[in-house]
C-alpha cells in the first residue's frame, strides 16, 4: 500500500494527511499504515533554507505475513518463505 503526507515546516502533519495512493486490500493493514505515519507526527522542522510551506513524502509499506506450514511438516518447502511476525 502506498501513503502519501505532507511535513509542515513546524514539523506537524497536514490536518487531512496521510491520504492513501492504493490499499492492501486488508482494512486492518491499511489502519496500521495511516497511525504509524500519525503516531510518528510531529517530526524534525524543516530545514530554515527550505523555501516550500512543507514537504510531501510517499511512503510504500510491506507486510510479510507467515505462511501456514502444512501440518506435520518440519520444515517449509523450497518455495515457501517464513516469516515470523513479533506481537
Amino acid at each position: 500500500m502506498t501513503l502519501a503526507f505532507h511535513i509542515q515546516r513546524d514539523g506537524t502533519l497536514v490536518a487531512d494527511d496521510p491520504k492513501f495512493e492504493s490499499v492492501s486490500g486488508t482494512e486492518a493493514f491499511d489502519k496500521a499504515a495511516a497511525d504509524a505515519i500519525r503516531n510518528a507526527a510531529p517530526f524534525e522542522h524543516l530545514p530554515a533554507g527550505l523555501r516550500s510551506r512543507n514537504i510531501k513524502l510517499r511512503v510504500v509499506f510491506y507486510y510479510n505475513l507467515r505462511v501456514d506450514i502444512p501440518k506435520g511438516a518440519s520444515h517449509p518447502s523450497k518455495n515457501q518463505h517464513v516469516t515470523q511476525l513479533s506481537q
